[in-house]
């Protein structure tokens, strides 16, 4: 600043910069600085005349949609990955468990594909933390208490930090239950209670502080410096997390929550990326402060239930299959319509095959009455899943749609009517997934 002022005193030109001013209060907020000489008539500079105009608020509203469009970008890319990969994974995880059911488990090569079957699930839950990041990931939602999840998470970790760090968790009485999935809200506190481990030097002591109570926000009380997030006004549980570790610098701090991007030898860069896009589904906020050399703190802010009962959380019971039939398979992937053909012939069913929409219409306008259902892909070239789904209901109302997708189901189905379908199967899928929609189907 005093370079540039210093400058345009000794030339006279016009004075222009933005930067951070410090108010009464200690604040240090974004002006706007102009100045204009005021000349003779020889040209001589006798005064300047300027204004401050405070710009703090217009600053803040660029970087949050610049960091909107960012955050869009990057779960677009990363929710596209995470659908071409599922529509692969169909073909490795379907082919190798159906070849271990041919072989059964006492044939020598048994080990070995289910180790490659373990390697495929491995990758598929990859796909899924991708697809959680992109804001599309699948939530069974249970009212929970976040007190004894916490509890039974560190619980689980703790055998698996050394013994220099030491856990202190603390939870409010009487906390109001969440409408969340479990396994997602374990995976967001295992990813931030990990790192905040890890981020204790080997060979030192460390702490690790866990808070859990009840916070009412406004519109106005969430101090996120890079605006990831919008919350409603209301009742949350925080969850704080605390550590005395090495702490990061604010370029690192600033990048924490992108995909890929860790300081680990060995992290994918995931954990954060994932945990973030988990919490903005449940209309939720992660702030995070550090310090180089003093440690960070994480805040979870999920929303409360408005009920005071916990689920019990058992799982619906399978539908028997009960009767068999023929299956029109519509995907433009032929590895996924040759498993799915082979899963569905073994089980006994009849099976049609088309590798767009176009062919699938053809196929079916011949003969509706002998298909039993449809397993039909959101996400195909030419003529989409919904376009498809919509001309065999012109065909058929009563026809039974299976829906199939690399994406996740919380955000596909969204796009129809409950009525419109009879089941939905997220890729990949196993011989015993397919069989549970279809016997839902034939039965509905």
């Amino acid at each position: 600043f005093l370079e540039r002022w210093t400058a345009a005193l000794n030339s006279g030109a016009t004075f222009e910069m933005e930067l951070r001013l410090r108010n009464s209060e200690g604040a240090y907020c974004w002006h706007l600085c102009r100045a204009l000489p005021q000349r003779q008539s020889d040209g001589t500079v006798t005064r300047w005349t300027g204004v401050c105009t405070n710009i703090d608020a217009q600053k803040r509203s660029e970087k949050t949609l610049h960091q909107a469009a960012k955050m869009e970008s990057i779960g677009v890319l990363a929710g596209g990955i995470a659908h071409d990969f599922n529509n692969l994974l169909t073909g490795v995880i379907g082919n190798t468990t159906l070849a271990l059911e041919i072989l059964g488990e006492s044939d020598p090569t048994a080990p070995m594909l289910s180790s490659a079957v373990q390697a495929a699930q491995s990758a598929a839950h990859l796909t899924r933390q991708l697809l959680a990041y992109a804001g599309k990931g699948h939530f069974v939602s249970r009212r929970i208490q976040m007190a004894e999840l916490i509890e039974t998470t560190v619980a689980l970790m703790r055998s698996s930090i050394g013994p220099g760090v030491q856990f202190h968790v603390q939870a409010a009485e009487d906390l109001p239950f969440i409408d969340a999935d479990p396994l997602q809200v374990q995976q967001i506190a295992m990813n931030v209670i990990m790192n905040a481990a890890e981020s204790i030097p080997q060979g030192t002591n460390g702490t690790v502080d866990i808070t859990i109570e009840t916070r009412h926000l406004s519109g106005h009380s969430i101090a996120d410096e890079n605006h990831r997030f919008a919350i409603e006004p209301g009742d949350f549980i925080s969850l704080v997390i605390t550590d005395s570790g090495a702490g990061m610098t604010p370029a690192t701090l600033s990048r924490i929550f992108e995909p890929f991007f860790t300081t680990k030898f060995t992290g994918r860069g995931l954990g954060l990326a994932a945990a973030i896009g988990i919490v903005r589904s449940y209309k939720g906020a992660i702030l995070a402060r550090s310090e180089f050399g003093r440690g960070s703190r994480f805040e979870i802010l999920l929303p409360a239930s408005r009920t005071d009962q916990a689920d019990s959380g058992k799982p619906d019971t399978a539908i028997a299959l009960e009767k068999r039939g023929t299956v029109l398979v519509v995907d433009d992937q032929e590895t996924v319509r040759s498993v799915a053909h082979r899963m569905l012939k073994a089980e006994g069913f009849e099976v049609l095959m088309a590798e767009n929409g176009a062919r699938a219409i053809e196929i079916f306008s011949a003969r509706p009455s002998d298909i039993s259902v449809v397993l039909l892909d959101l996400t195909m070239p030419g003529m989409s899943g919904s376009e498809v789904l919509s001309h065999l209901r012109k065909i058929d109302p009563a026809v039974r749609v299976i829906l199939s997708s690399g994406f996740d189901k919380s955000a596909v189905l969204t796009q129809f009517a409950p009525e419109e379908l009879a089941g939905f199967l997220q890729k990949p899928f196993t011989t015993r997934q397919i069989m549970e929609q279809i016997a839902k189907a034939l039965q509905s």
